[in-house]
């Protein structure tokens, strides 16, 4: 990534062919509409954000597991998140975990210090094409580093619902920016909220992002559906 300046509005990418697009905490909020919509990931060049294949591998990256969540608990978690996406009738693209050491997807957790906002619960890291828009490979990162998660089924105050921020950082990786509808799993806050399934909002773009896909024709979202994208999922504030 280069170091070149860009609008907080815009994803952050990299002038070349390939390009990594980081899905960051960001200070500003959603403008509100008329209409509740979930923003589409785009390239520079107007392409939505979206994968070619079918099958895609996810799993989490060895060298940084959980030291919170039990190994049992993040399983279960990535399990849930992953099957609350292929649920989703509209969208062909299916999500596969695996304990494979080079999943398509890697899914890690904070080391060190965190890079960008303390706020941050999750943020997605993936490379995509510019011309086109399709997707090679992504890294979603859990915000250990400053906040606290749970599984599943457990509850305790100040934790944050795991399997709801990694569905919704999932829900960037395909293409999902951010909803102005409080009641979608998109909503900048949904995955803190607990929200951890698609909701009609997020279903809906998701069709618009494959649905061409689907018919064989070329992928393409309508012009008026290019907005600049906004991503991040964060704590909530008092």
């Amino acid at each position: 990534m280069n170091n070149s300046s860009h609008r907080a509005d815009e994803p952050r990418v990299a002038i070349r062919p390939a390009l990594t697009i980081l899905l960051a905490a960001l200070a500003a909020s959603v403008a509100p509409r008329a209409t509740a919509r979930t923003d589409v990931l785009r390239t520079r060049s107007g392409s939505a954000v979206h994968w070619n294949a079918s099958d895609i591998t996810i799993g989490f990256e060895a060298s940084a597991p959980s030291r919170i969540v039990a190994p049992a608990g993040a399983s279960e978690a990535l399990h849930a998140a992953v099957e609350a996406w292929n649920e989703v009738p509209e969208l062909p693209v299916r999500l596969r975990v695996v304990t494979a050491p080079d999943p398509t997807v890697r899914v890690r957790f904070c080391r060190g210090k965190w890079t960008g906002d303390r706020d941050d619960l999750g943020k997605a890291l993936f490379t995509a094409d510019i011309p086109t828009g399709v997707v090679t490979s992504a890294v979603v990162e859990i915000n250990e580093c400053d906040h606290a998660f749970l599984a599943p089924d457990e509850v305790q105050e100040g934790h944050f619902d795991l399997q709801a921020v990694i569905t919704h950082e999932l829900g960037h990786v395909l293409g999902l920016a951010h909803s102005d509808d409080p009641n979608a799993l998109m909503f900048p806050r949904g995955g803190s909220g607990g929200l951890r399934t698609p909701k009609a909002d997020d279903r809906s773009k998701i069709a618009l992002i494959y649905g061409s896909a689907t018919n064989g024709r070329r992928h393409e979202v309508p012009p008026s559906e290019r907005v600049p994208a906004t991503a991040w999922e964060r704590a909530p504030t008092e």
